[in-house]
């Protein structure tokens, strides 16, 4: 699991670069997926499949939320288009509603989901009916990563992408690559602190060599200790015996 989280989650970050350039540009694309990124060569990443991509500069049409098409849904597992558009199991929860006022934070959601595949490797929210997937996705909080496989800051972004109400979750696509990155280069991220160890092994693997010289530093200047504290007890041990022959001597005169 490690070696899959070590390829993908680089290829994950180049998808929230991707996203988060349109999320710049007022886009949204709405159906965010694994099916919809190809890898190239040289690990060249390419998000596909902008037919939903929604102008978030366009105001709004005012439509009453309408409840999805169960019977399609199961067959296709897309939505109908003129009632909920997307691919189902990655829609955020305000999709699933109809709401016509989505913005980044839907996409968000659906890297979210594209990102908890790759850390845990499978979908929190899918489950048997279309029914019971939709009430997980709208309702239910996604089941705990694995404790030793993923670590504690990758955890705490997932979390962060799959909040229930957008507002708390990242603004776009660019905050959460922005975290991505911070994590791949071992640097703090905004959703996690680690504690003072872990911060430390961090700040080691970014500057390997200035940690070497430190240790090193460290590791000369205890053999230095340990020889001055060894010396300065052979000479308390020297000065004890000149003093008893000094004693003695005297004692015999």
């Amino acid at each position: 699991m490690q070696r899959s989280q070590d390829r993908l989650i680089p290829i994950f970050e180049q998808v929230c670069q991707i996203v988060g350039y349109a999320h710049s540009r007022g886009v949204a694309h709405c159906d965010l997926k694994p099916e919809n990124i190809m890898v190239g060569g040289f690990n060249t990443v390419f998000v596909m499949d902008w037919g939903l991509a929604r102008d978030l500069n366009q105001a709004p049409q005012k439509t009453a939320p309408r409840k999805p098409a169960a019977k399609d849904a199961k067959a296709t597992g897309k939505t109908p288009a003129r009632k909920m558009k997307g691919t189902l199991k990655y829609m955020a929860p305000e999709q699933i509603l109809g709401l016509n006022n989505l913005d980044c934070r839907a996409d968000v959601f659906s890297l979210g989901l594209i990102l908890y595949e790759v850390l845990g490797g499978e979908h929190p929210f899918e489950r048997d009916s279309t029914r019971e997937t939709l009430h997980a996705l709208k309702e239910l909080a996604p089941p705990p990563l694995p404790r030793y496989f993923v670590p504690n800051n990758l955890k705490s972004i997932c979390v962060k992408t799959l909040e229930k109400l957008p507002q708390e979750r990242y603004a776009h696509a660019g905050e959460l690559a922005g975290d991505i990155r911070r994590s791949l280069s071992h640097q703090q991220v905004s959703v996690h602190r680690d504690n003072p160890v872990v911060r430390f092994w961090k700040f080691a693997r970014r500057h390997r060599v200035l940690s070497l010289v430190a240790v090193l530093l460290l590791l000369l200047g205890g053999i230095l200790a340990y020889t001055r504290i060894a010396g300065l007890h052979e000479f308390e041990n020297l000065l004890g015996m000149a003093g008893s022959r000094i004693n003695s001597a005297t004692l015999c005169k």
